[in-house]
């Protein structure tokens, strides 16, 4: 079995999450960089109320499935924050390539990042 260190962490950890608050155009921004992933495909679920783009992510081909969605109330950023984490690590290039290769094999991860983007773009916890 193929572990990380707590020392691995930092190499993934997204360091211009300062904030509580995550406001849409901001995680969209910090998506830019995943969207041209080979390991990742990218579908646009839908919009908000107000009209903004919900996106879900797919990585992984195997049989166990997981189902990751962040932000159902607006004002609650931090399991986003942490999906960019694992997304860090799902996409990056370095040691821990026998880690992701497994875990590709083995997962089949599925996820939207901030159901409620409307409730963030106020800092509320409803939506519009």
């Amino acid at each position: 079995m193929i572990f990380l260190s707590p020392a691995d962490f930092g190499e993934y950890y997204e360091h211009d999450f300062r904030y509580r608050w995550l406001r849409p155009a901001h995680l969209h921004e910090k998506l830019k960089k995943f969207r041209n992933a080979d390991a990742l495909q990218w579908k646009m679920e839908g919009l908000s109320e107000e009209g903004r783009e919900i996106w879900s992510f797919q990585w992984g081909h195997g049989q166990k499935k997981i189902a990751l969605w962040t932000q159902i109330h607006g004002n609650e950023s931090t399991a986003t924050m942490a999906c960019i984490d694992l997304l860090n690590l799902l996409t990056g290039s370095d040691l821990h390539i026998n880690l992701r290769d497994t875990l590709r094999s083995e997962l089949s991860i599925h996820g939207i990042l901030m159901l409620n983007p409307d409730g963030a773009e106020l800092y509320e916890r409803r939506n519009a």
